[in-house]
This record gives structure tokens, C-alpha cells and sequence, in this order.
């Protein structure tokens, strides 16, 4: 009898037990849904870091809004004397905190260093958001605070970039001490005056629509000063494949305070923009269209009106935002 049980109770025991290729079987779904499921997740995380930029963005749309109520209806402006008078003189401060003082003015409005960052900047390998403010030597620069407060430290390049036509540059003549009123801008919310940038300056869609670019040969400073592209002949420089920051895309503020999200192509070269200009047809009105050529520029020696080409308006003189 004890034998008989014995060999009862293996038999039940070998009946219960997995076989390898069942094992190998259950491992193979689990790898699949693992290879479906990731990059969703990936996705999805990203989305969420999106909408935060974009509600950082709304932020500093309102704390702009409010600014231009309390100060006759006039935009903010970078000034460098703000940054002499708080003792930035030397160093890479001395050189790049006039291009973000105007954080010297809206700040109070908002008492968040933390929306000037985007939580998904990325600039070269391994340079995170949190890892760009590790490096204030090589990516950050201080602007003054509210009141003589301890300095605003904000990213220079690869964060969010404003539009130079109406913050300007921080230069002490006389364009760059007039401040923009609101007034003066016919369609305010067709105009972008904040964005993801490679730089905290942008006059067109360059910057906007390539905002993660690192340039030939990983050399940033392609991207920041000439502008992304996909090839030094380039000219119309259409959107740098998998260089946007959020999905193929980025996240825009207007002249009005309101912020949208738009993909790359969305903002890039317009044929149609062109078309009109080559055609001696004027796409831009007041100074710019009293220029020879017109809404023209001189760029390495070419004339032409990129400012006004592209599908996102960032020009106060462009016939979408001044008409």
C-alpha cells in the first residue's frame, strides 16, 4: 500500500508541472507585450512632460498679460543695465544675461523660477533638464531678481526662447530700449512671442521647430547661432528629423498670453508665403515693407525674407499678425 500511494502521488505531482517549451512559450508572450507596451509608455510619459511645458508656457503667457496691463499696455524688454547693476559684469553672464532679463520683470508676476524650464530639454547626449542645471558654466546663466534678490539662474540654450522682435536683445540703443506696446500689434494672437528654442532668442521658426538639435559633429553652436537645418545648402530649412522636443513637435505662446502645441510642419517653410514674395508681392507691411526689397533682408550676402516665410508668424510686421 505505501508503494501504490507512492507512486500515486508522483504521478499527480509530473501531471502539474510546466513543460520547457510551455515556460519558453509564456516568456515569449511576456517579451512581446513588453515590446508593445514600452514605447506606449514611453509615449505617454512624454505627453505628460508636454503638458507640462505647455501649462509652464500658459503661466508665463499670463504673468506676460499681466505685466503688459500694469505698465501702459508695453511688452517686457531685456535691458543689460539690469545685469550691471546686480553685478553681472564678467564671464558668460556679462555676455548672456542681457538675452534674459525680461524673466527680471514678469518673475514677480509669477514667483516660479521653475516654469522658465522645459522637463524635456535635451541637448546632446546624456543633457537632461536636470542635467543642463548642473552645468551653470556651460548652460546657464543669472539674471537679476525681483527687487535685488538673489539672481533667477534660467537655461541659455535648449530650453524656452523668446521672440527678439519683441522682448529685443538687451542692447542699449535706441530699438533696444523701446518697448513693444500691445497696440502697435493688429493680431496679437497669431503672433509668437515664447517657445521651445534652442536658444533663449528667436526671430523665425528655425529655432522653434528644431528646439533638440545638436548641430554637425554634435556642435551645438550650429544649431543656436545659424539656425537647425538639414544641410549647409539648405535654405529653406525645413524641419532637422528627430530633433523636436515633444513628440514631433513643440509648445507656442502668443502675443495674447494663449499657448498651443504645434508639429514641426505645422511651422515650417510656406511655399505659398514664398511664391507671393518671389512674385514681387508684399507679405509684410510698415517698415519692413518699405525696405528694398521688400520684407528683405541681407543674409551671407542673399536677400530675402526669411522672417516672413514661415507658416508661424514671429515678425510684428507680417500681413497675418499686422493687418
Amino acid at each position: 500500500m505505501l508503494l501504490k500511494s507512492s507512486v500515486t502521488v508522483n504521478a499527480n505531482a509530473s501531471k502539474k508541472a510546466f513543460t520547457l517549451i510551455e515556460l519558453l512559450v509564456v516568456i515569449a508572450i511576456i517579451a512581446i507585450l513588453a515590446a508593445i507596451l514600452f514605447p506606449v509608455f514611453a509615449q505617454a510619459r512624454e505627453k505628460a512632460r508636454q503638458i507640462t511645458c505647455l501649462s509652464n508656457q500658459k503661466q508665463i503667457g499670463l504673468g506676460i498679460m499681466m505685466y503688459v496691463q500694469d505698465h501702459d499696455e508695453q511688452y517686457p524688454i531685456n535691458f543689460r543695465d539690469w545685469c550691471v547693476q546686480a553685478g553681472m559684469t564678467t564671464g558668460e553672464n556679462a555676455n548672456n544675461c542681457r538675452w534674459a532679463s525680461w524673466t527680471h520683470q514678469v518673475y514677480p508676476y509669477m514667483k516660479n523660477i521653475g516654469i522658465f524650464y522645459c522637463p524635456t530639454t535635451n541637448i546632446g547626449a546624456g543633457n537632461t533638464a536636470a542635467a543642463l542645471l548642473s552645468q551653470p558654466a556651460n548652460n546657464e546663466l543669472d539674471v537679476p531678481g525681483p527687487q535685488n534678490s538673489a539672481p533667477l539662474r534660467v537655461v541659455v540654450f535648449g530650453s524656452l526662447g523668446v521672440n527678439e522682435f519683441i522682448f529685443k536683445n538687451g542692447n542699449t540703443d535706441a530699438f533696444g530700449r523701446t518697448a513693444i506696446p500691445l497696440a502697435s500689434i493688429g493680431r496679437p494672437a497669431e503672433l509668437a512671442i515664447v517657445a521651445d528654442s534652442t536658444h533663449l532668442l528667436f526671430t523665425d521658426a528655425r529655432r522653434i521647430m528644431s528646439p533638440n538639435c545638436v548641430g554637425p559633429n554634435n556642435n551645438p553652436g550650429n544649431c543656436w547661432w545659424a539656425g537647425p537645418r538639414n544641410s549647409p545648402s539648405e535654405n529653406d530649412y525645413f524641419p532637422v528629423p528627430n530633433r523636436q522636443r515633444h513628440q514631433g513637435g513643440s509648445n507656442v505662446t502668443f502675443g495674447d498670453g494663449h499657448a498651443k502645441y504645434f508639429k514641426a510642419e505645422q511651422m515650417g517653410p510656406d511655399p505659398e508665403r514664398r511664391a507671393r514674395a518671389n512674385a514681387g508681392i508684399p507679405i509684410c507691411t510698415g517698415a519692413s515693407a518699405a525696405q528694398t526689397p521688400p520684407c528683405g533682408r541681407q543674409d551671407g550676402g542673399r536677400t530675402f525674407a526669411r522672417d516672413f516665410f514661415f507658416r508661424l508668424a514671429t515678425h510684428p510686421d507680417d500681413d497675418r499678425v499686422s493687418q
